[in-house]
Formats: structure tokens, C-alpha cells, sequence
């Protein structure tokens, strides 16, 4: 299989993963928060971020990994891929052991810390480590065989078994809810969807890559960049998680956790849709600049990138129009605390928007293993985010994280641009960033008139229809951007993708 029919692959079943995971994302929390209440729904979103930072014991192992497969599956070097799994195997044993360690402890500190209405602290005890299991498959079965078929460019196997999961641990948590199940009896049998998962991954990569041996001498070396890999994740991490790491420590308030996680679920939904048109290009890129393709890359990433920000410019015109109607949707019955917060809304969209920008340029710095030259932007990133995230949360709250996270990720972008075509000669850093620039006129222009017309749509299927209504005119004003300034550019975006579905169908 060449590496247009795999990108094709990836890309129709990463988006279908991502559309019933962003569906079903949607359905559980609403679940949470109609059944058990705000303080509740913030209390696990809140577990589930130290969780994320007890996942940093093995951050840098799954991109180090990938980046040292692509060699050996380039050059279909079996034994290679033998000893790269081998030691990957042992170090994400190691790193699933810590990661148990830490959870036993938060699950003894936790409950003495944060105190919710309607649980106990034996309960609030026996939910961290619930969740804690949860994330402790990820090491002994997930993350290694994710990292396989990622550097294999199989990731339609991934995006499979998510929505697998996705759609069995939405169905149990229904059920449950319905049946007026305590919330920590409820999410111990949703684990059964993630044993599911796992089961999947280990039957397929158990048959598709039988001749990778067990036995063989583990290649430590090959994973050298992980300790890179890792300071970039560590960071990242902090930078991510620190606005409900904030609100829970320094404020101490669930309800207010739940407020932010409701809408940056929805914007995770958006971001994960826009992940398929990259997450499964790092590989192919990988391969191009192994073997040295210097022309291909050159108009390859000029394509991708002009795409890429010709898709962002209609993708978050829409996010910012339609936010808030869905969120009045959504909250609509709950009144426990306040989720009708306009700022808010523009802020989340303007902030993931700053995020994505750099993405063409990040997926170059994965797929060339520019961990160690780059760690110096991971850290500016986190020093912005966290001491104006710290600064800013009393006077604002959620608007203060909000807009440290942007300069965050302003600061970021703005540093890949110029990073990527220092290490590839051939690539523009002026025609980036006007790209850049002109996306975000784009996108102001787009948005304008919806200042003076107001949305109020009754239900989902309306909010649906007035969706694609504002998405139809985005893609217009987004394309009509790119002929006046890149027609040239369009149009063989154009011609790509026809030889693409040409040659998927062969």
C-alpha cells in the first residue's frame, strides 16, 4: 500500500473516529451533569488532569519510538523493528508501574483535599483509582502497539478501536446513569470498553506483525530521543493542564472546573476533527525526509500548508459563530452554576486557533526529530501560560487562563515559523506567516456580520442546519481567499487531491 492510499485510509477513519468521539463526548458529560451535577462532572475532569501528568512518566517513549521505526519499516529491516519494540516494551512496563505508584498516592491524598457533595472520601478514594486503572492500560497495552502502526502508517487501526470504545463506554455510562448507579460503580464497569480496546489493538498487531520477535535484544539506543521527546511532553503537559490544575488548587471550586472542561470539550471535539488532516502526515513526512526527498517535501508541505490554513480559516470562522448557541443548548436545565459566558466562548476559539497554527510546523519537527533543538520554545511556552495563568486567575478567572494561553501559544507559533525553514532551506518562513496573517483576516471578515445577526436556534437540529449554513458560507469566503492570493497554489491543491481519490479507487 503506497502512501497515498494509507493517508487516505488514516485520514476517512481517523475522521470518523473523531466525529463519534466528539458525538459521544458530548452525550457523557451532558450524562454527568444531568444525573450527578456540576460539582461532580468537575470533580472527575479534574482527576483525570493529574492523571495526565502522572502520564508524563512515559512522555517522549511513544514519539521517540515512532521516530526510530521509521528507518527499520522503510527499509523493511524485521529484526530492527524487533529490538526497537523489545526495549520499548520494557521501558513502558517500567513507566506503567510508576504510574500505578502515583495513583495509589493521589488516591490517599485526594480525598482529604477536595471534599464534594454526595460522596464520601472512600469514594472520591476509590474513583481516582478507578481512573487510575484506567490510564494504567494505556502503558502494558495501548501505547506500545499505538506506536507500532503509527510508525507503520496504520493508524485506521487506532482510530477503530476508538470509536469501538467510544461508542461501548458511552452505552454503559447511559445505562448506568439511567439506572441511578453511583457515579464510582459507573466508571468501574466502563472500564470493560477499555479492556475492548485493548483486545483489539493486541489481536491485530499479534497477527499483522507476527514476525516481530519477543526475544530480541532490546535496541535502548534507537530510543535516545526520547529524553528530548520527553521535555517537550513534560511541558506541554503543564501548559495544557495548567488552567484546571489552577482552579483546583488555587480556587478549589468543581463547579467552576466543570464550567471550563464544557467548553473546551467542545473545542477538543473541533481540534480532534482537524488532527485527522495532520496527526497522520508525521509518518509519511518521516519517510520523505529519511530517504532524502528534498523536492517532494518542498511541495508536498507548500500544499499542506496552504490546505491546512485555508481549512483552518473555514473550520474556526464557524467555531466562533456557533459556540455559543450550542453551549445555551447544552446547559440548557442545568443551573448550578453559570455556563453562559460569551468572552469565554470567543476566547476558547481564539486560543485553539493559536494552537493549530503552528501544526504544519510541529508535524515537521516530529517527523525530523527536532525534539533537542526546539526544547527551548517548549519552555517559553510554559513559562508564559503558567506565571500569567497564576497572575491572571484571581482578577479574571477563566478569562485570565484564557488569554495567558494565547500568548502561550502566539508565542509558540511564532517560533516554529521560523524554526522549520532554518533546518529545510527550501521552505519559506515569509510565505507562512502571510498565510498566517491572511487566515486570521479571513476569519474576522467571515465573523463580522455575526456580530449584528444573532442565532437562536431552538434545538440540535436547528443548531445543525444553521451550522451548515454558517459552514457553506466559511468554505466560500475561505476558498475565495486563497484564489485572489494563492490561486495558483489552489489549484494544484485541487489537482492533488483528484489524483488522490483517483488512485484510492484503484
Amino acid at each position: 500500500m503506497n502512501r497515498t492510499k494509507r493517508y487516505l485510509h488514516n485520514s476517512a477513519a481517523a475522521l470518523a473516529a473523531e466525529l463519534i468521539t466528539m458525538i459521544v463526548g458530548f452525550i457523557t458529560p451532558r450524562v454527568i451533569l444531568t444525573t450527578y451535577g456540576s460539582e461532580i462532572n468537575g470533580l472527575t475532569s479534574s482527576i483525570l488532569q493529574f492523571m495526565s501528568y502522572f502520564n508524563l512518566v512515559e512522555a517522549g517513549l511513544s514519539n521517540a519510538t515512532v521516530y526510530a521505526l521509521y528507518k527499520p519499516f522503510a527499509q523493511k529491516d524485521h529484526a530492527a523493528v524487533s529490538s526497537v519494540m523489545a526495549a520499548a516494551r520494557r521501558l513502558y512496563l517500567r513507566s506503567g508501574l510508576i504510574f500505578i505508584a502515583l495513583a495509589l498516592i493521589l488516591s490517599l491524598i485526594y480525598p482529604f483535599y477536595i471534599q464534594v457533595e454526595g460522596l464520601s472520601p472512600l469514594d472520591v478514594g476509590l474513583l481516582v483509582l478507578i481512573l487510575g486503572v484506567s490510564n494504567a492500560l494505556n502503558f502494558f497495552t495501548l501505547s506500545k502497539h499505538r506506536a507500532l502502526v503509527n510508525a507503520d502508517q496504520r493508524m485506521y487501526v487506532i482510530s477503530i478501536s476508538s470509536i469501538v470504545h467510544a461508542l461501548v463506554n458511552t452505552l454503559i455510562i447511559i445505562v448506568l446513569a439511567n439506572s441511578g448507579v453511583n457515579v464510582v460503580m459507573l466508571r468501574f464497569w466502563a472500564l470493560a470498553a477499555v479492556f475492548l480496546r485493548a483486545l483489539i489493538l493486541a489481536l491485530y498487531c499479534r497477527k499483522n506483525y507476527a514476525y516481530i520477535d519477543p526475544k530480541a535484544e532490546p535496541n535502548y539506543p534507537a530510543l535516545s530521543k526520547s529524553k528530548d521527546a520527553l521535555f517537550h511532553e513534560i511541558l506541554f503537559a503543564i501548559h495544557k493542564g495548567a488552567p484546571i490544575a489552577l482552579i483546583t488548587v488555587l480556587l478549589r471550586d468543581m463547579a467552576t472546573v466543570s464550567v471550563y472542561n464544557v467548553y473546551s470539550m467542545i473545542i477538543t471535539g473541533v481540534a480532534g476533527v482537524l488532527s485527522v488532516f495532520s496527526s497522520g502526515l508525521a509518518p509519511s513526512f518521516g519517510n520523505v525526509i529519511t530517504l532524502g526527498e528534498k523536492d517532494t517535501l518542498k511541495r508536498a508541505y507548500g500544499e499542506f500548508e496552504f490546505s491546512y490554513y485555508t481549512l483552518l480559516t473555514a473550520v474556526y470562522a464557524v467555531t466562533i459563530i456557533m459556540i455559543m448557541p450550542f453551549i445555551r443548548i447544552y446547559t440548557s436545565g442545568v443551573t448550578d452554576a453559570v455556563y453562559d459566558l460569551p468572552l469565554v466562548g470567543l476566547l476558547f476559539s481564539v486560543n485553539s486557533l493559536m494552537h493549530n497554527v503552528r501544526m504544519p510546523q510541529s508535524m515537521l519537527i516530529v517527523a525530523g526529530g527536532h525534539y533537542k533543538e526546539t526544547r527551548i520554545h517548549s519552555l517559553g511556552q510554559t513559562i508564559i501560560s503558567v506565571t500569567l495563568s497564576a497572575a491572571l486567575i484571581y482578577p479574571f478567572g477563566i478569562v485570565g487562563l484564557l488569554i495567558a494561553l494565547i500568548c502561550a501559544n502566539a508565542y509558540r507559533a511564532i517560533m516554529s515559523m521560523v524554526f522549520v525553514p532554518c533546518q529545510y532551506r527550501n521552505l519559506s518562513m515569509k510565505l507562512s506567516f502571510i498565510r498566517a496573517l491572511r487566515m486570521v483576516a479571513t476569519i474576522a471578515i467571515t465573523v463580522l456580520p455575526f456580530f449584528f445577526i444573532q442565532l437562536v436556534p431552538a434545538g440540535y437540529v436547528q443548531w445543525a442546519l444553521y451550522a451548515v449554513g454558517v459552514g457553506v458560507y466559511a468554505c466560500i469566503v475561505a476558498i475565495v481567499s486563497g484564489a485572489v492570493f494563492e490561486l495558483r497554489e489552489l489549484k494544484a491543491v485541487f489537482v492533488r487531491i483528484r489524483r488522490m481519490f483517483s488512485s484510492g479507487k484503484r
